[in-house]
């Protein structure tokens, strides 16, 4: 039987959780960059749903609506102005609650992900080299 080298198995097994890692760590970064370019401008709530809101405002001269379900304490009725932060470069892209995610808390499970996957990738390896220590199949 042909021996696997430990360590690329190890590595093979942690490359889909770093990859997911970048990806959320690019998503993040992305994010606090439209926080620094966001614009605001003032809207009106068009419908109340309990705390489903659906919102009209307008940039340049052109209406987009928006719908969001909005976590605050304070009650917004039909009618109400409301501050709507839009992406200058994609003004349809808007929130009533800004930032667009980048103080939201990601890089924490980032972080730990990234931690508990170093921790998985050493015990891994330790496990298959002590494995293949014990093989009967060893020919040192």
């Amino acid at each position: 039987m042909k021996s696997r080298n430990p360590s690329l198995v190890a590595l093979y097994a942690f490359i889909p959780p770093l990859i997911l890692i970048l990806f959320c760590a690019y998503q993040w970064h992305a994010d606090i960059q439209a926080d620094k370019t966001a614009k605001t401008t003032v809207g009106v709530i068009t419908h109340d749903r309990s705390r489903d809101y659906e919102y009209e405002y307008e940039v340049n001269g052109t209406e987009y609506t928006g719908e969001e379900i909005v976590k605050t304490r304070g009650e917004m009725v039909e009618g109400q102005p409301v501050e709507v932060t839009y992406r200058p470069e994609e003004p349809a892209t808007s929130t009533l609650t800004p930032p667009f995610g980048a103080n939201d808390g990601r890089p924490v499970p980032m972080v730990l992900l990234g931690l508990a996957g170093i921790y998985f990738y050493f015990r891994l390896r330790h496990y298959l080299l002590k494995r293949q220590s014990e093989s009967p199949y060893d020919t040192r």
